[in-house]
């Protein structure tokens, strides 16, 4: 048998998406990069890169994998999972 996760709150989701969207945002000016060049080398729109960065947009499976290609770290490294 199963077992059944516990629902996820919907701040948690939300403080969860912001603290993502905080990683990436360091890490792109770490980099040295603008969200421009994210976002055309990931072919989106500065305005979805922007609001991911913000929380405001979930980010995908597949751009994980691309921002962690982009980035040349692991997937795991942009995923906070402290609160």
């Amino acid at each position: 048998m199963r077992a059944k996760l516990a629902p996820v709150n919907n701040q948690y989701r939300i403080a969860y998406y912001k603290r993502i969207g905080m990683q990436l945002r360091l890490l792109r000016q770490t980099k040295g990069h603008s969200l421009k060049s994210v976002a055309a080398a990931l072919n989106m729109t500065v305005a979805n890169m922007s609001n991911i960065e913000n929380g405001h947009n979930n980010v995908t499976i597949f751009q994980l994998r691309q921002l962690s290609d982009f980035y040349d770290v692991q997937i795991s490294q942009l995923l906070v999972l402290e609160f």
